[in-house]
């Protein structure tokens, strides 16, 4: 009988997921073509995590998990590990904290990229331990298999957009239409303070453009899926890998529309152009601030010309500008806002997010926060999500304060920017009874919303 590991994705209390758990389905495409028996148990898509465990009877319990679920995660290993079962967590959150982990219970930390790590530790019959993936343990990009979603219910994530009517990241999505994700590349060369690709030093890698076609066929012909996310931190980030894929996405006259994220510097107007005519119809760029000064102290590596001459490009090739803020950065004052909020109206994006900056473990942010006595023993991490300031951020105000200022500045965009507000009138005719519950929650704020901050 061959060997059974079971994975777990579990639900945070206050996020929905919108997108496959990729990062697993690789790992299970990479241990079943060695033999392993895998279970995908998905508490998003509505698994019954411990049920599934009786009937499956794994050799081991794997979790992933990022900060925010990571409280969940740790509930439902103390109920497995009840029931006689080994348990092994890897992801981000473990990575950043593998000791505290150990402490919580896990048997045993995965730190890094767990494919190859993983198997060798079933190989071995590893019983205890934290085990850190070294750089030659990594894939590379033609060892990176596509992601199995034969291993969860696709139904639920392709139909993602009907209960996600107001995630900015899907408005590129119309009502009614089926979607999926897709994640073509690994690793990250900056160094921004706030984000976890920093400490992990690990070199970018890509799958090949066919490789990624063939993807795109297997979910237009298997899902009936025309609209893709590609969830990498810069699609563009190699341009002759963009450029080709590109161009086989015209050849083959796939039916899709995408979206990606990408950096301001890794765009041009010839890319562009290709990107626009292969289906392209949304870029989302982490912009953060209009302060040139603020991003610097995040260490952005960004410039404010640059930022706007990206958006201002994508409207000339009918590309949507999905602007991604922050506010409560250090040091940022109110002067720093009130430019973010004129970068907005000069970018004309056509989709905002505005995000309160959280240090998310293993950052250069957490560090700072320590330093200064902000991280607390019995810190919350079910509460690390964005939306409101969980930790003070050095040198900066408030969260409350901070949480006054992202919805002044949501309300601003959706009062004065005619782009975000055509689209919030759509979403009104849509979704009404959800938008006007939604409008009671900014209620308070709208009495002293002005031009200025």
């Amino acid at each position: 009988m061959s060997y059974k590991l079971a994975i777990i994705n579990p639900k945070a209390k206050h996020m929905l997921n919108t997108n496959e758990p990729l990062n697993i389905l690789v790992i299970a495409a990479y241990l079943k073509r060695e033999g392993i028996n895998i279970k995908i148990l998905d508490e998003h898509a509505g698994d019954d995590v411990i049920e599934d465990i009786k009937d499956f009877k794994p050799d081991l319990v794997g979790f992933t998990a990022t900060t925010c679920p990571y409280p969940r995660a740790v509930q439902l290993m103390k109920t497995i590990k009840l029931m006689g079962y080994r348990t092994i967590i890897g992801g981000v959150h473990a990575s950043t904290l593998p000791e505290k982990a150990k402490e919580d219970g896990f048997d045993m930390v995965v730190v890094g990229e767990g494919e190859k790590m993983l198997l060798d530790i079933i190989r071995k019959q590893e019983k205890e331990g934290i085990f850190r993936v070294s750089r030659e343990a990594i894939l590379k990009s033609e060892e990176i298999p596509l992601p199995d979603r034969t291993l969860i219910n696709m139904e639920f994530y392709c139909t993602v957009k009907d209960r996600s009517p107001y995630d900015v990241n899907l408005d590129f999505v119309p009502p009614g239409a089926r979607m999926a994700s897709f994640l073509t590349s690994r690793g990250c060369p900056f160094n921004c303070i706030f984000c976890h690709n920093d400490w992990r030093g690990i070199p970018v890698r890509g799958v090949a453009p066919e490789m990624i076609i063939e993807e795109l066929e297997r979910l237009v012909r298997d899902y009936h899926t025309h609209y893709v996310l590609f969830v990498d931190d810069d699609f563009f980030w190699k341009k002759s890998r963009a450029m080709r894929f590109c161009e086989l996405v015209i050849q083959k006259k796939l039916p899709i529309c995408w979206a990606t994220s990408t950096r301001p510097d890794s765009i041009d107007d010839e890319l562009l152009k290709i990107a626009s005519e292969a289906g392209c119809t949304r870029l989302a760029f982490g912009f953060e601030s209009g302060s040139q000064r603020v991003l610097n102290v995040l260490k952005k590596r960004s410039d404010i010309d640059v930022n706007l001459t990206a958006a201002h490009l994508c409207h000339r090739y009918n590309i949507d500008v999905l602007g991604l803020f922050m506010v409560g950065n250090p040091t940022e004052t109110k002067k720093d806002l009130q430019l973010t909020w004129e970068f907005i109206k000069k970018a004309k994006v056509n989709s905002l997010s505005v995000s309160v900056l959280t240090p998310f473990p293993g950052t250069q942010l957490w560090k700072q926060c320590e330093e200064r006595g902000y991280i607390k023993p019995d810190i919350d991490f079910s509460t690390f999500y964005f939306t409101y300031g969980t930790v003070q951020i050095p040198d900066t105000f408030p969260p409350y304060i901070v949480e006054k200022f992202k919805r002044q500045l949501l309300i601003k965009a959706y009062l004065f920017n005619p782009n975000i507000r055509k689209k919030f009138l759509c979403r009104v005719c849509q979704h009404p009874i959800l938008t006007f519950k939604k409008v009671l929650d900014y209620i308070p704020f709208l009495r002293k919303i002005s031009p200025s901050i």
